[in-house]
């Protein structure tokens, strides 16, 4: 399958996201020691597939120079005070389905940011790119990441094995879907 023809795939072309409480913006190596400060914690890494644990600063160069320019990804930062809070992105799986995954630092739970985060790039890249199709994996038990979902009209499509890198042991993952006219598009 040929990559998408996403213009926002390019950092440089990636727009900036206003929500009332956060700026979403491309990475830069800026952001890296943020990024460490967010994800080097335990609490947060054992929910996600990818990220290792520690969280080194190799870790966010790799995340800013190499996953940054094949996906669609954004740094969350708080408006009031710019620090950074977390992390999504969209993973092109063609020119119009995208895989969104997302996290938060423990400082930004349960202060409904990772809705307010998920909406706006879920609705760029509708707007923008024309997605018609948004899939999404959690862990079985990460009820945070799962209301966030269901907040913004995703449904639950069905089980799959997974892999923690960090627990370094399969996981059942929950995956779900929002399709272009259902949900909150």
């Amino acid at each position: 399958m040929a990559a998408p023809n996403w213009p926002e795939l390019a950092p440089t072309r990636r727009p900036t996201l206003k929500t009332p409480r956060l700026i979403l913006s491309a990475p830069s190596m800026d952001d890296a020691q943020g990024l460490v400060a967010a994800a080097n914690d335990y609490e947060v890494v054992r929910w996600l597939e990818r990220l290792p644990h520690p969280y080194t600063a190799a870790d966010a160069a790799f995340f800013i120079q190499e996953v940054s320019p094949r996906e669609v990804t954004y740094v969350v930062r708080t408006v009031d005070g710019g620090a950074i809070v977390g992390a999504v992105s969209l993973k092109p799986l063609s020119q119009e389905v995208a895989d969104i995954g997302y996290w938060l630092g423990r400082c930004a739970w349960g202060k409904g940011f990772g809705t307010e985060a998920v909406a706006a790039v879920v609705q760029m890249g509708v707007q923008r790119i024309g997605l018609t199709e948004i899939g999404a994996t959690v862990f079985k038990g990460n009820t945070a990441s799962i209301r966030v979902l269901e907040k913004l009209g995703f449904s639950f499509h069905g089980r799959r094995q997974g892999f923690s890198r960090v627990l370094n042991e399969p996981v059942e993952e929950l995956r779900y879907c929002l399709l272009n006219g259902f949900g909150s598009f």
